[in-house]
């Protein structure tokens, strides 16, 4: 197998890392473990025991500790019951970012286990040359044909912080032999939630429960995964998923710290971001320019997020920092740019 050679960054240090596949772990599956010891062979994550139908999303965190760019350049599950729900595509040295993984049971029956390789690349700054490096992951599950969920989880999307939404609610109907099978308690966080659990008999004459979830209007920014726990009377707890995604007014994708690295004077590197709001807005422009730091907006999606150029150009040598404000119709957002200019 080639060996090459990359600069890994530890604290203030930077140590020089010969890098090989096959010893321990591919070096890609450091990104999971986020340290600079041997990675294990294969990177774990199981969902558990959980009823079919339902969907469950795991998310991972990245971590680059290498001193260039690293791109995910390629993601193949395995199994179509595996979907990416959403990744950092671009990680920048020392950045962290995330994976999140979701699982569709109504297409499993019983033991699952589902291999999900992610391919990492990244140039060397001084040969050009692309390495790359395929992290394992290895997910398992158990779908329990007995239990059904219909949606598999209840998930409120993306809304904006404050919202008092609608409830949500999904069915589950009960398949198995246990006579007088029921619910006995549910449990939930309550700071969080609303949450009532109602008995009824299906059109096919199975006892079904209607599970209807409230989420509170002071639920904080991020993204929200509750659980929901119901104690059955045949002693195998089963959970519900409650997902949404509650956005501030204006935030920054991936981050409103921009670190470049290395520049010769006089030449030009760039990069993009994206700005995401609550609801539709406009950029109207964007404050601080200078010779040496540009920004520029690009492709709108979906009116709610929007992609900027961020530029620098040193004219000197030595470390450069900087202030942009990004001004919208919704508010502004300041994003903070360094990057040291270096001779030829």
């Amino acid at each position: 197998m080639r060996q090459f050679c990359s600069v890994l960054l530890l604290g203030c240090t930077c140590l020089v890392l010969s890098a090989q596949e096959g010893a321990t772990g591919p070096w890609a599956n450091k990104f999971f473990t986020g340290k600079d010891t041997a990675p294990p062979p294969v990177i774990q994550h199981n969902f558990g025991t959980v009823p079919q139908g339902t969907v469950k999303v795991h998310r991972f965190t990245l971590s680059n500790l290498y001193a260039v760019r690293m791109d995910i350049v390629e993601l193949k599950p395995s199994c179509n019951c595996i979907s990416i729900s959403d990744y950092t595509r671009q990680l920048e040295p020392m950045q962290k970012g995330f994976l999140e993984v979701k699982i569709d049971t109504s297409k499993v029956t019983g033991f699952k286990r589902v291999s999900l390789p992610i391919t990492f690349a990244g140039t060397d700054p001084k040969t050009k040359e692309v390495f790359k490096s395929t992290a394992v992951l290895e997910l398992t599950a158990v779908s329990r044909a007995d239990i059904v969920y219909t949606p598999g989880s209840i998930n409120f999307g993306q809304i904006a912080v404050g919202t008092t939404t609608q409830p949500k609610s999904l069915v589950l109907t009960y398949q198995g032999t246990v006579p007088n099978w029921q619910i006995d308690r549910v449990t939930f966080n309550k700071e969080m939630l609303e949450v009532t659990a109602i008995p009824r008999w299906g059109k096919t004459g199975k006892l079904e429960y209607v599970i209807t979830a409230t989420l509170s209007k002071d639920a904080p920014v991020g993204d929200l995964d509750e659980q929901i726990t119901l104690e059955t009377n045949d002693r195998q707890n089963l959970t519900v998923s409650v997902q949404a995604i509650v956005r501030a007014p204006l935030s920054i994708l991936p981050s409103n710290n921009i670190a470049f690295q290395n520049i010769i004077v006089g030449e030009k590197d760039s990069r993009n971001i994206i700005v995401r709001a609550s609801k539709e807005f406009k950029i109207i422009r964007i404050d601080g320019q200078t010779e040496e730091f540009t920004a520029s907006p690009g492709m709108s999606i979906g009116g709610v997020s929007q992609s900027v150029s961020i530029s620098c150009q040193p004219a000197t040598v030595g470390l450069k920092e900087h202030k942009l404000t990004i001004v919208t119709d919704l508010g502004s957002l300041d994003v903070s740019v360094s990057a040291t200019g270096v001779a030829k």
